[in-house]
């Protein structure tokens, strides 16, 4: 019982955690055009330097170098979530099978940080600094290959959100079935249990036929 609270704490842990990278990923860009629309007065002296353009591929530099850091962070921290699961899913009878549920996950997470993290990474790092008027093939290949790493975890957080749901139904189940068999444990107890107006009149009998 503790290994499924475990496992649910964790899950949930996990799917939350991802759900924040979206969001913080998307705050990211937002600060750096916000910053770059209307400085605040001590960045713009600093900022003026720069032309319009220049100044906006810094911002957005600096603001997708943090998405970036952030997410190999996330990686690292999304297997340790992953493996805590898994091994208290298996630890439990019940719900073993589950933790194949969560090395899909895994192998998920495992295929984002290897093969499309380090290739997103570099395609964001060559298309940082070209003009964002000026067509470029790469920026189609990172947007692209953007989409197929939002749909991984899309994919990745519909089946966590599912052993969700079922390890929540399976434990709804068990307690009901353990309210069942304690009520039905009393009822046997109550109709044993001899009635006091019967107890009362088998001893008037007894005293009548002993008179």
């Amino acid at each position: 019982m503790h290994h499924r609270r475990i496992a649910c704490f964790l899950l949930g842990g996990w799917l939350l955690g991802s759900i924040l990278m979206l969001f913080v990923s998307s705050q990211n860009d937002d600060a750096a055009d916000s910053v770059f629309r209307s400085p605040p007065p001590q960045a713009a002296k600093l900022l003026s330097t720069l032309k319009g353009e220049e100044r906006r591929m810094l911002l957005f530099y600096m603001a997708n170098e943090a998405s970036r850091s952030y997410e190999t962070i996330w990686g690292a921290m999304q297997l340790a979530l992953g493996f805590g699961t898994a091994i208290a899913l298996f630890l439990e009878r019940r719900t073993r099978l589950y933790s194949a549920g969560i090395a899909l996950m895994l192998l998920l997470v495992l295929f984002e940080i290897l093969v499309i993290l380090p290739q997103l990474d570099w395609l964001g790092r060559s298309i940082d600094f070209v003009p964002w008027k000026l067509e470029s093939p790469v920026r189609n290949q990172y947007w692209n290959l953007s989409a197929v790493y939002l749909g991984i975890d899309v994919m990745k957080m519909l089946v966590g959100t599912g052993l969700v749901a079922v390890l929540i139904m399976m434990r709804t189940r068990i307690r009901g079935a353990r309210r069942d068999s304690t009520e039905g444990e009393e009822s046997e107890v109550v109709l044993t249990r001899p009635n006091p107006a019967q107890r009362k009149s088998g001893s008037s009998g007894q005293h009548a036929t002993r008179s």
